[in-house]
């Protein structure tokens, strides 16, 4: 959920965030690149020092497996049974590659797409999205809600759901566009980038599913996380959620929850999904291992959100988010699954 303005403190504090943030990816990203490309130089001086070597290193010729029944055909003469047919003399039977079996199963996990661009590039588009989205939040919108001759601070439960709303259409356009902008030339979805696949239904219906089974264990560690970081909050119980979330969703009328509805679970999940698991997971998973990959995403989607109580439920959430994105590098399961945890703590603050 966005960020809540405070007291003068967090203000404060939410005006130097993004800055701490810019100045901690952008170095961390440089040490990254400079630490892959030392590894490269190192392995190609090691395969062109030796003299029997060569770069890029020859690939490792690949063992066949031991021929079956199952995976030879018949190819006999045209009064013989259709091709595909295990009968005829040993002598006429021709192999079948596995994977061209009808039998073969498909892959458990999916090869993730290869992204052309260094993590310098990723660090710096990340950093631009999150100093756009500060920019938004606490310059753009309450300006011009000033200029319309509103009060951003104020109370009203159905203000307070459009000013969301508006930030989080602002914010769809501003991910959508700046990922356009700086990837266009690299053709995304051409490489496999921000696939969106409702077919077939085993390449998400799975995942989402393993992955909601999850939300009432993360709701607890959430429970307990507000317990013990928020001085003087007691363990929620029933519908759970501290009081100043409850205040916020849980009032007004059946028309302001709808908008809360709408921008949880129609708005928000599609840019934060695409940011993060349709272009930063992929990006990470480039130049390390596909788990490191979804554990460093899932860690800086929860400390982009800027808060302490919700850190470890926010990584834990990105862990689910980013393994339902491997599994098939389909989208689709990541957005449903972000949909569905907003609409239960929703439902879980709200107490309906």
């Amino acid at each position: 959920m966005p960020a809540q303005t405070g007291t003068p403190a967090a203000m404060l504090w939410s005006y130097r965030s993004p800055i701490v943030a810019i100045c901690t990816i952008q170095p961390f990203g440089t040490f990254l690149h400079q630490h892959h490309r030392r590894r490269r130089a190192r392995l190609r001086a090691r395969c062109q020092g030796g003299g029997s070597g060569s770069w890029p290193p020859e690939p490792r010729p690949r063992s066949d497996p031991p021929l079956a029944a199952s995976n030879l055909v018949f190819l006999g003469p045209a009064d013989s049974p259709p091709a595909g047919q295990p009968l005829g003399p040993p002598n006429e039977w021709v192999p079948l590659a596995p994977s061209d079996h009808p039998s073969s199963p498909p892959p458990a996990w999916a090869p993730l797409p290869l992204v052309p661009w260094d993590l310098a590039t990723t660090a710096t588009v990340l950093a631009l999205w999150l100093l756009g989205f500060w920019c938004l939040a606490y310059g753009a919108l309450p300006c011009a809600l000033a200029l319309a001759g509103l009060d951003p601070g104020s109370p009203a439960p159905v203000f307070q759901a459009l000013r969301h709303l508006a930030l989080d259409v602002a914010q769809l356009a501003l991910t959508l566009g700046l990922l356009g902008r700086a990837l266009r030339e690299h053709a995304p979805r051409a490489r496999g980038l921000f696939a969106l696949r409702a077919l077939p239904l085993s390449d998400w219906v799975g995942p989402a599913l393993a992955g909601a089974a999850t939300f009432p264990a993360i709701h607890a560690v959430h429970r307990l996380a507000v317990a013990l970081t928020v001085p003087g909050v007691p363990a929620p119980g029933g519908g759970g959620g501290d009081a100043a979330a409850r205040a916020l969703l849980g009032s007004g009328d059946g028309a302001t929850r709808a908008l809360w509805f709408f921008m949880l679970a129609a708005c928000a999940p599609v840019w934060e999904e695409a940011m993060f698991r349709g272009f930063l997971l992929p990006s990470l998973a480039t130049h390390m291992p596909r788990w490191a990959a979804v554990l460093a995403s899932a860690a800086v989607f929860a400390c982009v959100h800027f808060s302490r109580e919700n850190f470890l439920p926010l990584l834990l959430l990105g862990c689910v988010f980013g393994a339902a994105y491997s599994h098939r590098a389909n989208l689709l399961p990541c957005i449903l699954l972000h949909s569905l945890w907003n609409v239960f703590l929703l439902v879980s603050v709200c107490g309906f």
